[in-house]
């Protein structure tokens, strides 16, 4: 991470990396969420589930290979292996879905 980014992730608690996916990894990411938040509870694969208010994917990045892709992307990995201290371990991922949908 650049100095800058250190300073605004511990200011802000996240990073805004603007520009990190290109147009069509970031369609494919949209794709793979929508289908993840469409497909009927019953439907979903062993694994995978929802909370009731459906703000919360188990595993979301292991649903669709456009999502895993996004764990090892070169942009954005070398960031995790610098907050991991170059020893990541990624063994699942919450997807968290807010939107004008969800109450405040």
């Amino acid at each position: 991470m650049t100095p800058e980014q250190r300073y605004l992730f511990d200011i802000n608690g996240y990073l805004h990396i603007p520009n990190l996916l290109s147009d069509n990894e970031l369609a494919a990411a949209r794709a793979a969420i929508d289908r993840y938040t469409s497909t009927t509870d019953d439907a979903l694969p062993e694994g995978f589930s929802r909370s009731e208010d459906s703000k919360n994917y188990e595993n979301g990045f292991a649903f669709d290979k456009a999502l895993e892709a996004l764990t090892l992307h070169p942009g954005l990995w070398p960031i995790i292996k610098e907050f991991t201290h170059d020893r990541p371990a990624l063994t699942r991922g919450t997807l968290l879905v807010d939107s004008h949908e969800h109450e405040p």
